[in-house]
């Protein structure tokens, strides 16, 4: 399940600038339930930026690379690296605590650590997007 609501209306936001900043955030020193604006997936205002609260209760199993981030997944150093990006998508910890995206209104490729550069291989960013987004939540 997506948690859908309308994020302006959030207080006491933290902001970062990237997915991997999102994951250096240190738990045991924010707020119960902390909310993180990060301004883009590589790098900020790339078009994959959003916010996330994090959920205590749902698993890390369902780590997605998008709408469900494990903090405790490394995040590809090479993101042209094959095997770290199947690294980075696969749900494989167990346990439970995972950042979750807040779905505005849309979500796009790029919210899945896409580039659209080509020169990168977005074929996992993809195929996670595809398998884990209903098409009402899909931009063009």
């Amino acid at each position: 399940e997506i948690t859908k609501l309308n994020a302006t209306h959030l207080e006491g936001v933290i902001t970062v600038d990237t997915i991997e900043d999102l994951l250096a955030l240190d738990l045991t020193k924010l707020e119960e339930n902390p909310k993180v604006y990060v301004l883009g997936y590589h790098s900020p205002n790339d078009g994959g930026g959003g916010f996330y609260i994090y959920n205590v209760n749902k698993p890390k199993s369902e780590h997605n690379g998008g709408t469900i981030i494990d903090a405790s997944k490394s995040f590809p150093i090479d993101w042209n690296n094959i095997e770290q990006q199947n690294n980075w998508f696969n749900g494989d910890n167990t346990g439970f605590g995972v950042w979750e995206r807040i779905i505005n209104n849309t979500i796009n490729i790029r919210c899945f650590g896409a580039k659209q550069d080509n020169t990168t291989d977005d074929t996992l960013a993809i195929n996670s997007f595809n398998n884990n987004i209903a098409p009402e939540y899909i931009s063009a």
